[in-house]
């Protein structure tokens, strides 16, 4: 039964209202228009030929609800644990990239997400600090990333999450594919991408303050997307709740603290 509810539930709308519009008008043909007088001598047949679009346009609703959205819907299930993972990984490496920043700048960020002056001002920090990322890649001779191939790397990973998302592009909605779209082709990627060809020691990041605003933001979009459509699979409330109230009034100064005390974040 639930399958079923839900199959005639995530159909398209514009065929939901189609369909109960229908509904309505063969119901009010049947018993009220053709009880009533003729207006004129092909009135009866007219109502006759109504009825029958009427009753095709619900039959195939019906049809479409059983044979088509029962079987989408379970492979939207089937999917859901991979999207979930993509969606985390994508949001998890912009808090990486920060993470390391704070690491080595001593900066203290009072508001999450950040406003545009704390993202100057850290990404400003990085120019004047001459030490590297605490990250070593490699095996078996490590060695030290740098600014540069930290953002690289985080850049990568991101793209790669995406391009493993669009495999499913046809279970997904426009709004998704949108902002998955806009995240791919964003300024911030664009100008990461540029930067190689001044080698991987470049730390002029404050260049990127505006775009990775606006890179940000995207990432706020996305998680709220995921948790609206029911895309991400969070088990534990409080991890929920959290990342509901990041995305939507965020945390100020003393709800940050707060959270440190108490080793949240």
């Amino acid at each position: 039964m639930k399958t079923l509810f839900l199959a005639f539930r995530n159909c398209p709308t514009f065929l939901t209202l189609t369909s109960l519009a229908s509904v309505i008008l063969f119901l009010c043909n049947v018993f009220w228009w053709m009880n009533l007088d003729s207006i004129f001598e092909a009135a009866p047949k007219i109502g006759e030929i109504s009825n029958i679009i009427f009753s095709s346009i619900i039959t195939g609703y019906i049809f479409y609800a059983i044979v088509n959205q029962i079987k989408e819907n379970k492979d939207r299930e089937n999917i859901k644990s991979i999207v979930s993972k993509s969606i985390e990984e994508i949001y998890s490496q912009n808090e990486r990239l920060f993470n390391e920043y704070f690491k080595v700048s001593n900066y203290i960020h009072k508001k999450a997400p950040l406003e545009l002056e704390e993202i100057k001002t850290i990404l400003k920090d990085i120019e004047t600090i001459q030490s590297p990322p605490q990250l070593v890649y490699g095996y078996p001779n490590p060695i030290n990333w740098t600014w540069c191939q930290l953002a690289q790397s985080s850049r990568q990973i991101v793209k790669s999450e995406i391009n493993d998302i669009l495999r499913f592009s046809s279970l997904l909605d426009t709004e998704f594919l949108g902002l998955l779209n806009k995240m791919e082709r964003s300024s911030y990627f664009e100008m990461i991408d540029q930067t190689s060809i001044f080698g991987n020691n470049f730390k002029q990041f404050s260049l990127f303050a505006d775009s990775y605003l606006k890179h940000q933001n995207l990432n706020i979009e996305l998680i709220k997307y995921g948790l609206r459509e029911n895309w991400l699979i969070i088990s534990d409330k409080q991890i929920k709740s959290m990342l509901e109230k990041m995305v939507t009034t965020g945390f100020n100064e003393a709800e940050l603290n707060e959270m440190k005390r108490n080793n949240k974040v």
